[in-house]
């Protein structure tokens, strides 16, 4: 399986992410992952030997008229990998976008309401209580995804 993980910014968002890709590596050690990340952030996870690849985006470039060439090129990219599963676990428009123009053949994400990136998905994880920390959300994901995926 090949996945691609969608929590690009924040360094704390980004390790509190983190288990969610160890516990898919333990039930799936061959799984091939790949994580969409800010530039910023990608030392945290280059090197890391659960993942297979990393996208890159410059936060800061975001709302610049001709960074959308760059990232039209990323999601080519991320088209090319074919991915089975991509997974938002930012769950906000930007990364819902990002993660419905990379075609992976199912698009899981964590049900944060606030800017509509849900109805994109085909799975969508609601948070329940807001007295789950996010940690114990993310990994929700991870445990709806050992059910098979059609």
């Amino acid at each position: 399986m090949k996945i691609l993980v969608l929590k690009p910014s924040s360094l704390g968002d980004v390790v509190q992410a983190l288990p969610v890709l160890r516990m898919l590596k333990l039930n799936q050690p061959d799984l091939q992952a790949h994580w969409w990340i800010a530039r910023e952030l990608a030392p945290l996870l280059e090197g890391d030997p659960d993942l297979n690849g990393l996208f890159l985006f410059d936060r800061k470039k975001w709302t610049r008229r001709g960074y959308w060439i760059s990232t039209l090129r990323t999601v080519r990219q991320m088209r090319r990998e074919r991915f089975d599963v991509v997974i938002d676990l930012q769950g906000l428009a930007r990364s819902g976008a990002i993660g419905w123009l990379a075609r992976g053949k199912s698009f899981i994400g964590v049900e944060d309401r606030r800017e509509g990136a849900f109805t994109l998905y085909d799975k969508s994880i609601p948070r329940g209580d807001s007295r789950i920390h996010a940690v114990d959300w993310y990994l929700e994901v991870a445990r709806w995804m050992r059910t098979p995926i059609r």
